[in-house]
């Protein structure tokens, strides 16, 4: 979950939208063919301006990929895409939870915030995947990498992966 600022027109208009219909959106980098986004929810108004704008609070609920984006008619530059929906592959558990013990023990060595809030290591394949979401969102990497994991269709992967920009960074 985490706070937006909504103060351009459109996309002042693409939240009274999502709001009036109860549909989330799409945040993405870009909308080019094959690009991977989050579907996004707005989960409530924190405040609004007497200007308008606004403060809402959203959550990410799916990853997709995009295709066929094209600009909504009198939607001040949106774009509308069809959309597949990502998930992830089946894995094997024992494993996933070595993975993921590895990464917690590297995340709380270099003190990454949030890390030891986040209580303890994943037990489950659900789990690993939400704390491997949550790594992705708190480890101190670029954009690049992130989109990346925001795009692999395995947790064990993804863990992996974080597991060598911890190390990286560690060293």
């Amino acid at each position: 979950e985490m706070p937006v600022r909504v103060f351009e027109p459109r996309y002042r208009l693409l939240a009274k939208q999502c709001i009036e219909r109860g549909t989330p959106f799409v945040v993405a980098p870009s909308f080019d063919n094959g690009t991977v986004g989050t579907v996004a929810a707005i989960r409530d108004i924190v405040g609004v301006e007497e200007d308008g704008r606004a403060i809402l609070n959203i959550v990410g609920v799916d990853r997709v990929r995009l295709a066929d984006a094209c600009m909504v008619r009198d939607g001040f530059g949106l774009l509308d895409a069809a959309t597949e929906r990502l998930s992830d592959e089946p894995v094997d558990e024992d494993y996933l939870r070595e993975l993921s013990e590895t990464a917690h023990e590297l995340a709380l060595e270099l003190a990454v915030p949030d890390a030891a809030e986040k209580g303890a290591v994943p037990v489950s394949a659900a789990e690993a995947r939400r704390f491997s979401w949550e790594l992705a969102r708190m480890l101190p990497v670029g954009k690049t990498a992130k989109q990346r994991w925001l795009g692999l269709e395995s947790t064990e992967e993804r863990l992996r992966e974080q597991i060598a920009a911890l190390r990286d960074v560690i060293a």
